[in-house]
């Protein structure tokens, strides 16, 4: 059975990045992501103050989209919960995924990132909903997290939890497949969707490519 707000289908995850598009155009960009049907927005605004951020956020949720699209919050599970988002992603510096656990409504989607087996499977026991797991591929974005991880560690990590593994770290449409075929139970990135010229017909390709069965975890 899939957690809450999970399907069968691979998830597409659209983390923003609003340092080279200014809040107006990265705004406009979430709502043609929204329109065009990408799954997940993952609002990634480490630099922005609280009340910028309060401010940001609230025109994202005013956006039109469906029941099955979620918007999920980077690190600030304050704001998450303040202002109505459908989950919070976490990172090494966050509050420790059990307490965020323990501390939210049913529900509530909680991710980590992770880079390592040991940190997935800690994060998995203390009950989050999925795991980020990468750099899969060579990205400037990722350097300071070390070299690629490459597909076949993404492939191991698969195997050995039962949540779901989301692939970030230079996914393209030239490279996603492998990490669907890999196990992944779906895509984040930021430039795929970001840069694109079209977000529409990014997402029209990737969903018109048949999807692999997922790995199941081993006994």
């Amino acid at each position: 059975m899939e957690p809450s707000g999970f399907s069968s289908v691979p998830i597409l995850c659209f983390v923003t990045d609003r340092s080279p598009l200014g809040e107006r155009r990265l705004l406009g960009r979430i709502r043609q992501a929204l329109e065009s049907g990408v799954d997940w927005i993952q609002l990634r605004e480490k630099q922005t103050p609280t009340n910028e951020l309060l401010r940001f956020a609230e025109r994202v949720l005013q956006l039109p989209r469906n029941n099955d699209q979620k918007i999920i919050l980077n690190d600030r599970l304050d704001l998450a919960l303040t202002c109505g988002f459908d989950g919070v992603h976490l990172g090494g510096t966050s509050f420790p995924a059990g307490i965020v656990r323990k501390n939210v409504p049913a529900g509530f989607i909680v991710g980590v990132s992770v880079h390592h087996v040991d940190e997935a499977l800690i994060a998995e026991r203390e009950g989050v909903d999925y795991v980020l797991f990468g750099p899969v591929f060579p990205t400037p974005s990722k350097m300071k997290y070390g070299p690629a991880q490459g597909v076949q560690k993404l492939q191991a990590l698969v195997l050995k939890l039962s949540i779901p593994v989301l692939a970030i770290g230079g996914i393209s449409l030239a490279n996603y497949q492998q990490c669907l075929e890999a196990g992944a139970a779906g895509i984040a990135a930021i430039s795929l969707f970001q840069n694109s010229r079209s977000i529409k017909e990014v997402i029209l390709k990737m969903r018109s490519r048949k999807s692999p069965g997922r790995l199941h975890r081993s006994s």
